[in-house]
């Protein structure tokens, strides 16, 4: 798993969000929505995991299962970014 063990531990402190390995080294924090959308943590330049808590990072919402439409929420630090993914209402 390609997520440093900073975020995967503080990861950890949410019951509703997990770590996924999608292959190819992209690693995220994880959250499936129970209508089916699909939210991942992502290093401001978008490649794989942020590798710090302190890190820039940003949350994308997918609403298929392409990952190829949805939105993007940026954050100053992957810790608001995690915190603030697990906190989403479900909708």
């Amino acid at each position: 798993m390609n997520i440093e063990q900073e975020i995967l531990d503080y990861a950890d402190t949410f019951d509703n969000v997990e770590a996924i390995s999608t292959g190819g080294g992209m690693d995220y924090i994880y959250r499936k929505f129970d209508n089916g959308a699909e939210g991942i943590v992502s290093a401001d330049t978008m490649d794989g995991s942020p590798e710090s808590l302190d890190e820039k990072a940003g949350i994308s919402l997918f609403f298929s299962d392409e990952w190829t439409d949805g939105l993007v929420i940026n954050f100053d630090t992957a810790r608001a970014a995690i915190a603030n993914l697990a906190l989403i209402a479900e909708f």
